[in-house]
């Protein structure tokens, strides 16, 4: 039995691992630039309330603290995961690649020189030939 062909599932792999890096980087810039907002939007309500002299109470100020922590240790995982995501998508999309370079690629070029080669010496083989043909035709004359 022949060998399945592999060519296609090595580019997909690659292609698929530079799709994983692409989105999870895109994801990675999503949740930093929503977190920034959010924790800007949440310290400019904070600001608003003392401006108008409502004045927050100590248990106001620990819970919105802990609300935060809490908020940035969720989105530090969330990057961590995504950052991690997007290097085993680079990593996904090298293999695939090296591995189609050199197990279908590398044979696909070696069969194009031996296919250059043979029409090579087809083509020398049917010039002897036309010369031999011209050299009877002129000692015949």
């Amino acid at each position: 039995m022949d060998k399945l062909p592999y060519d296609n599932l090595y580019k997909f792999l690659t292609v698929l691992g530079i799709l994983q890096a692409v989105s999870c980087s895109i994801g990675v810039n999503f949740v930093t630039t929503t977190h920034h907002a959010l924790l800007r939007e949440n310290i400019d309500k904070v600001i608003d309330i003392e401006e108008k002299g409502g004045g927050l109470s100590d248990v106001h100020i620990q819970a919105i603290h802990n609300l935060l922590e809490t908020d940035t240790g969720n989105v530090e995982i969330t990057l961590i995961i995504l950052i991690l995501l997007v290097f085993f998508g680079i990593t996904m999309s090298v293999v695939g690649f090296i591995l189609w370079h050199n197990r279908v690629q590398t044979l696909k070029d070696n069969l194009l020189k031996l296919e250059v080669q043979k029409k090579k010496l087809e083509h020398e083989k049917s010039l002897k030939m036309f010369d031999n043909e011209s050299e009877d035709e002129n000692e015949k004359l």
